[in-house]
């Protein structure tokens, strides 16, 4: 389980696109492979064509029991 569990995402696009947005359109993941002992994932997303991915609050998370 990552800890947050939630995070916070600020998108950039047309009106009638980002009015509409819904969470489940925008997809975050955290890349496993990529891991350094004692450090954060970070938390990426997948990029799309209506709008674009500005900030994640927080851009790192942990796994909780690790």
């Amino acid at each position: 389980q990552l800890a947050p569990a939630r995070v916070r995402v600020r998108v950039r696009g047309g009106a009638d696109i980002v009015g509409r947005l819904k969470p489940e359109q925008v997809y975050l993941f955290v890349d496993y492979r990529n891991t350094n002992t004692g450090d954060g994932l970070s938390v990426q997303a997948r990029p799309d064509s209506l709008f674009e991915v500005i900030t994640l609050e927080p851009s790192q998370v942990a796994v909780a029991g690790r």
